[in-house]
């Protein structure tokens, strides 16, 4: 009996934190064990299929009176998430779920008078044994008589264990505990609706709750929210775009008009390039609203729903900005993201080729050699490095111009191309780019006549 009682005592918890009955694989079989999302093969909420939107943070300011410091305030605060699946998700902060355990009544009316939630409590409870909280709690699990009913059960404990005039100092160590365990899936403390348990506007059919369902006895019965204004249908914005136009290289200069073989006094071939390597535009849309700066009254309704934070009017700089939230107002619209990622030119990729025609190999090694006894290829095929410095212009545009120089000792007729490279980006691979001579490059030899 000792050991259901300890497994049994946070699915109480969670379920009168959040004010409602612990479905799911519970402990004591409540519920019909099936969530309204998908599940794995533990029968939990599989997270992998469910996208989860943070809508907005529901509070209510709670008064504790049973404690020696008399009655304290505290704010009940729940994160409230939208799913993929049409669900709303109440995520209760350590310190609400830890009151609202102790002070059940203090739940908000709006969740304890639904019957349609889902939670989940099984993992939850090992959780709690695991980590030792009842013992962080000052909890003697030995020193309880452990009676039959679960709601009995928690009772024992908290009056044997707060003691007199010690609720608050217990309270206390519960917030502290779960504050400091960070390692709770958020589906294990979430109640799982299909609409929005704050909102009267989107139920079905009105519940008791959304009308006229009284508070706790000896608490003040709230002022019902206001209606809320339909919020229009977010609308379908292009998809993302990654484009880029291709690298180019362009001849600035060849020189000298003619060149000739160093051997001869020559200085050879110099060549000036000027590449371009274009950005990556990255385009991306997202659906907007705009928001507007306007006065709520947040001691009877508390915050707006979906707003953006505090605000004060421009033309009321003195206003008491806890009063004034952007909440938003108009249709929907598509508003345009761009990015733009250079795509940098590798200096240690940007060499020139140059390649002696096959005939004018046979010219050096026949007519030649019989002119010039002993005439022979020196360097028929020549690969040389590019000399500059890339920049970026204010468009992430890279730029370099380079010099390509080729020291030629053999006269004749040379294909001579420049070839370069960029890097790449996190959206496109590396490009390859070059510069190719229309027509083949003479080099002379003095006072001798070429043959092609």
């Amino acid at each position: 009996m000792k050991r259901r009682a300890i497994v049994t005592i946070l699915v109480l918890l969670l379920a009168l934190a959040l004010g409602a009955p612990a479905h799911g694989q519970a402990p004591e079989g409540e519920g019909d064990g099936t969530p309204p999302v998908p599940t794995n093969e533990y029968g939990t909420p599989d997270m992998n299929q469910i996208d989860l939107t943070h809508e907005y943070t529901y509070t209510e300011q709670v008064t504790v009176g049973e404690t020696v410091l008399g009655p304290v305030t505290v704010e009940l605060r729940y994160e409230v998430y939208s799913d993929n699946h049409g669900n709303t998700w109440v995520v209760p902060t350590p310190q609400t779920l830890a009151t609202t355990a102790l002070y059940p009544d203090l739940a908000p009316g709006a969740l304890s008078s639904r019957a349609d939630g889902w939670a989940y409590g099984s993992s939850l409870t090992e959780w709690f044994d695991d980590i030792g909280g009842f013992e962080a709690l000052g909890i003697d699990v030995q020193d309880i008589d452990w009676p039959d009913e679960p709601g009995a059960f928690f009772r024992a404990v908290w009056e044997a264990h707060a003691g007199e005039g010690g609720h608050f100092e217990f309270l206390l160590k519960m917030w502290q505990m779960l504050a400091d365990q960070g390692t709770v899936p958020l589906w294990q403390m979430s109640l799982i609706y299909p609409d929005d348990p704050f909102d009267p506007t989107d139920d079905a059919t009105p519940t008791p709750d959304a009308t006229s369902t009284p508070f706790p006895t000896g608490l003040p019965t709230p002022t019902p929210r206001p209606t809320a204004t339909p919020m229009p249908t977010p609308i379908t914005c292009p998809p993302e775009s990654i484009s880029q136009q291709p690298p180019v290289m362009i001849l600035i200069e060849s020189h000298p008009p003619n060149p000739v073989v160093v051997g001869q006094g020559g200085q050879g071939l110099d060549v000036s390039v000027r590449a371009i390597s274009y950005p990556v535009i990255h385009r991306w849309w997202t659906p907007e609203r705009e928001y507007e700066c306007k006065w709520w009254d947040t001691a009877t309704y508390g915050s707006p729903h979906g707003h953006r934070g505090h605000c004060c009017p421009d033309d009321n700089p003195s206003c008491d900005r806890d009063h004034y939230y952007r909440v938003p107002e108009g249709d929907w619209y598509c508003q345009e993201h761009v990015r733009r990622i250079p795509d940098p030119i590798l200096m240690e990729y940007l060499r020139g080729t140059a390649d002696l025609h096959k005939t004018s190999i046979e010219w050096i090694e026949t007519d030649l050699a019989g002119k010039y006894p002993g005439a022979h290829v020196r360097q028929p095929h020549w690969s040389v490095d590019g000399v500059g410095t890339p920049f970026f212009t204010a468009d992430w545009r890279c730029i370099v111009e380079a010099l390509v120089h080729f020291p030629f000792e053999d006269p004749g007729y040379y294909d001579v191309e420049v070839h370069g490279q960029t890097s790449g980006t996190i959206y496109t691979p590396p490009r390859s780019f070059s510069y190719v001579m229309k027509e083949p490059q003479p080099v002379y030899l003095m006072d001798t006549m070429l043959i092609r």
